[in-house]
């Protein structure tokens, strides 16, 4: 009974501990979202919001679709909103020419 129970316990703390480590990818300080057009199938509008959520940035991407089912979309996402909110602390306003997302996902 006890080694049962001591499998159980130790099954639980692993399964605790891989939840928490699927939290830290997500960035603690705003937020991210991609909207499409199902419709037309043509391009992505992304938006950056901040943790109280007030918008930061969005850009429209007119040649570009986002599948962010995908993990290399959802980090390269991830890396933009940290540098959009580095960015947003400097600057009262960022400018839409920026283009941030764009150079995230330039083809090479």
């Amino acid at each position: 009974m006890k080694k049962q129970l001591a499998t159980l316990f130790f099954l639980a703390l692993l399964g605790t501990a891989a939840q928490a480590q699927k939290k830290e990818l997500q960035p603690k300080t705003g937020f991210w979202v991609v909207e499409d057009n199902l419709r037309t199938k043509q391009g992505s509008i992304v938006r950056f919001y901040a943790e109280n959520g007030t918008l930061i940035y969005e850009e429209k991407l007119e040649d570009l679709r986002l599948n962010i089912s995908r993990k290399k979309v959802v980090k390269r996402l991830d890396a933009t909103l940290i540098q959009v909110l580095n960015r947003s602390r400097t600057l009262p306003s960022l400018p839409e020419s920026e283009n941030y997302v764009k150079v995230a996902f330039k083809k090479n």
